[in-house]
């Protein structure tokens, strides 16, 4: 859950670490009373950002602009992570907001970026990864080795695929991942996709964008 203890710690950590860039040389983040202003369009509530993601508004891409930036800040200064959204694409990371917000409205974008750090810091990529493009027919998708390989695992342990653990796309791993997705019902593109990644990986269903 979002709300997990833990999860709102390491977001904590990572919002600590985001404004502990001490260009005066101090080490401490905030102010004495560990208060920070919150820049930009982070300070927007929930209701504002929902309102503003139904009407497609110049306000909606700007929060993601906003978050963006926040997790490029979260990537360079969390230990250990390379990629904080490993596999998630911004429209994916904005949806999930969307179904916090709806959940809980109180609060602001801010806060509920907070709690997506938590949410994904177990799934983060710790080391850098080569990416590669992997296509079947006219579609393709763009996906990091490592994870790729993660889900050529996830396969052979669901007993869909029988093939090398190497992170390539070859047609064996196309032929598994279609074969994946029509059991759960998901749309048959072959491709390590958000949809299919999201389905393998957090054994939920995923907010609709």
């Amino acid at each position: 859950m979002w709300t997990d203890r833990m999860n709102w710690r390491v977001g904590m950590i990572a919002v600590a670490l985001f404004f502990s860039v001490a260009w005066s040389g101090s080490s401490q983040a905030a102010d004495a009373n560990k208060k920070y202003k919150i820049e930009g369009a982070g300070v927007l509530s929930c209701a504002q950002y929902l309102e503003a993601r139904d009407k497609k508004s110049p306000m909606y891409y700007r929060l993601g602009g906003w978050m963006n930036g926040y997790m490029t800040a979260v990537n360079r200064y969390l230990p250990d992570t390379y990629a904080l959204a490993s596999w998630q694409s911004i429209d994916l990371l904005l949806a999930s907001v969307a179904a916090k917000c709806k959940e809980d409205p109180t609060l602001s974008f801010h806060n509920v970026a907070q709690l997506l750090v938590g949410f994904l810091y177990a799934s983060r990529l710790q080391e850098n990864s080569p990416s590669l493009v992997a296509k079947r027919g006219e579609k393709k998708a763009i996906v990091y080795k490592s994870i790729l390989m993660k889900a050529q695992q996830q396969l052979s342990d669901d007993g869909f695929y029988g093939g090398a653990i190497n992170g390539e796309y070859d047609n064996e791993t196309g032929e598994a991942l279609l074969s994946y997705q029509g059991s759960k019902g998901l749309s048959e593109t072959g491709l390590p996709d958000q949809r299919t990644l999201g389905t393998m990986f957090s054994k939920k269903t995923l907010p609709a964008k």
